[in-house]
């Protein structure tokens, strides 16, 4: 049991007040906590001359996600890109199912072909 001295908190009503704020922002601010996850398997990976990584799916048409050379607008800094190409590659090859995370794509049929979706932050192979 935590005794507490006059005019100090405790660890439990820290804990509480910093719990409550936490959902008082993710129910002020929901785009916060939402997120979509488009799973489904690459139907194709290209890269232009720019460095822009494009990938299509069987739930998205073909859209830019990275840059292997430049962060541009894209949230993925190059290094990560190169990363994710070659994890793009590997589950087209494999026809491996794949989840795609975007941050403010209301829905994966949503995306339009060629574009560039800079919300584009994670990609999962099950």
């Amino acid at each position: 049991m935590e005794t507490a001295v006059p005019g100090t908190a405790t660890r439990r009503t820290v804990f509480r007040g910093w719990t409550g704020g936490l959902f008082a922002v993710l129910v002020a601010c929901p785009s916060l906590a939402h997120g979509t996850n488009c799973d489904s398997k690459v139907t194709n990976v290209s890269i232009d001359a720019s460095g822009k990584v494009f990938v299509a799916t069987t739930v998205s048409p073909i859209h830019a996600v990275c840059n292997i050379v430049s962060k541009g607008d894209f949230s993925m800094p190059p290094e990560v890109c190169k990363a994710t190409y070659a994890m793009l590659m590997s589950a087209k090859v494999s026809a491996i199912p794949i989840r795609l995370y975007y941050t403010s794509v209301p829905q994966c049929g949503d995306i339009k072909a060629w574009s560039a979706q800079p919300s584009f932050y994670h990609a999962e192979l099950f």
